[in-house]
């Protein structure tokens, strides 16, 4: 028969072995704190991609091998040149729609961009400015914010996922309910215009970064855009014109002297090679 002591010892080494043990239960999330990772970003835009490539006339890669090659290629350079370390492989869809000027963002490294920004876009250091523009709400955080999520998961935390006692978590699992809602929400996003304007740097840092490139990029996207009504991502990425924002310090002569900060000793000014390598691809959509 055990005896009396060995029977403690033996309790008190189960006992000391369940401490050890950690708990299966997941942690309740605080709202203003939420443990997001980047694989919890990557899965949510998987999930509204898969809704996006359903609900938009994506043009189909197979059927447009240079357009899409080209427009890797570019996005590379963006990755190179910025010196970003993105968080994400991009995919970048084009979907038709020639009237409409329109770039959106997804989390987890999507993005859509609509033919007629494209048809629009009178060159390369265009086209890579807008990247570097558009790369900057998905892969950084806001810098007045000491949290990690990026700018767009932040927009849709706190629309669908901070009210009650619901995770932004929980949010992810309910896509297959609400996963429509929230690509709407996302296609028309506007963003703070303090934001687009470090998105702006960004992209000038960008720009600067790589010799290749004209300086003027986001500039003549403004200029070509300011008129046209049909320009969204103007709308959706204020202030872009002469009516936005005049009372608040951000206005559009404040957005053009932060980009004219940055042109002095900037990229290339002769990239007339590249204006031509970009309209003998898009030629392709017009």
């Amino acid at each position: 028969m055990m005896r009396l002591k060995e029977i403690r010892r033996l309790l008190v080494i189960g006992f000391a072995i369940l401490l050890l043990v950690p708990s299966c239960k997941e942690p309740d999330l605080d709202l203003q704190n939420p443990v997001m990772t980047t694989e919890n970003e990557h899965d949510l835009g998987e999930r509204l991609y898969e809704i996006s490539m359903g609900s938009l006339p994506v043009l189909a890669p197979e059927m447009y091998p240079v357009l899409y090659s080209y427009i890797d290629q570019v996005m590379d350079m963006v990755t190179i040149a910025s010196e970003m370390k993105t968080k994400f492989n991009w995919d970048i869809l084009v979907y038709e729609d020639d009237v409409n000027q329109k770039v959106f963002i997804l989390p987890g490294g999507k993005m859509f961009i609509s033919t007629g920004m494209l048809i629009t876009l009178e060159s390369e250091h265009q086209l890579v400015a807008l990247l570097a523009h558009e790369v900057y709400f998905a892969d950084r955080p806001d810098q007045n914010d000491k949290g990690d999520l990026s700018l767009v998961m932040q927009y849709l935390k706190e629309e669908f996922g901070a009210y009650g006692t619901r995770t932004f978590l929980d949010v992810i699992d309910m896509v297959s309910d609400q996963g429509d809602e929230m690509v709407e929400y996302v296609k028309n996003l506007s963003y703070e215009p303090y934001q687009v304007f470090h998105a702006d740097d960004f992209a000038m840092n960008t720009l600067c970064n790589n010799y290749l490139y004209s300086p003027y990029g986001i500039q003549e996207i403004l200029l070509i855009g300011n008129e046209n009504s049909n320009f969204l991502w103007l709308d959706n990425r204020p202030p872009g014109r002469e009516s936005q924002m005049v009372d608040t310090g951000y206005d559009l002569q404040s957005r053009m002297a932060n980009l004219e900060m940055w042109y002095d000793g900037c990229g290339n000014e002769n990239s007339d090679m590249y204006t031509n390598r970009y309209n003998d691809i898009v030629n392709v959509l017009r």
